[in-house]
């Protein structure tokens, strides 16, 4: 099976824009909500490696912002921990994009169906200061698991990975001023969350790194 042959893929991008441009080889029949809102905040570089081994998905991004205000950069994804749940940096949902696989840190956008949810789902965002950088490295298992923050049944059916997905790329979210209410910023334990949906998701732009086969 393809997922247990060790291999070893670099998807190295300096980005100079958005998600649909920034690969040169880009995932195809990406949905709306693999896209971002917000154009790139000025000053901004993203670089990330994705490497698929024998077990587990490895991505190791880095972000640089050189422009003159604060950004929000989504990723402490909520996982269940004993009781409660806690905001883990270094995991990410994963998501069907066609036949590829979306791995992300990012805000998504409410659901377009009848269906209602109780509260907005939260993801964990970094404050990143001008002049400064943030690097993370993301592990995921293999085989990999379908992990949206709105769930499984979105109100048309349940969503699945593909059986063997050809691709998988990663994506990160991140926000510029000026900070809308909407995005109902919070403290926690684990740092500060913002909702999913509409606004923050037109509020965010997104970086994605060149997909990587899994064979």
């Amino acid at each position: 099976m393809r997922f247990w042959v060790a291999l070893v893929l670099v998807a190295a991008l300096a980005v100079a824009s958005g998600c649909d441009e920034s690969s040169s080889d880009p995932v195809e029949e990406r949905s709306e909500t693999s896209m971002g809102g917000a154009l790139q905040p000025a000053g901004t570089t993203f670089h990330a490696t994705i490497e698929v081994g024998a077990d587990q998905v490895v991505v190791r991004w880095h972000l640089t912002n050189e422009g003159s205000q604060e950004l929000l950069v989504a990723g402490g994804i909520p996982v269940v921990a004993g009781a409660g749940v806690r905001l883990q940096p270094g995991t990410a949902y994963v998501i069907p994009v066609g036949e590829d696989v979306e791995m992300s840190q990012r805000v998504f956008p409410w659901p377009d169906t009848d269906k209602t949810w109780a509260t907005a789902p939260r993801v964990g965002v970094t404050r990143l200061a001008a002049g400064d950088n943030l690097s993370r490295t993301v592990t995921v298992p293999l085989p990999l698991t379908l992990h949206h923050p709105f769930g499984t049944d979105l109100g048309d059916g349940e969503l699945s990975l593909p059986a063997a997905p050809d691709r998988v790329t990663f994506c990160l979210g991140v926000i510029a001023p000026p900070l809308k209410p909407a995005l109902a910023l919070k403290p926690t334990n684990d740092g500060e969350t913002v909702v999913h949906g509409e606004v923050p998701f037109e509020s965010q732009h997104l970086f994605c790194a060149d997909p990587v086969g899994f064979s």
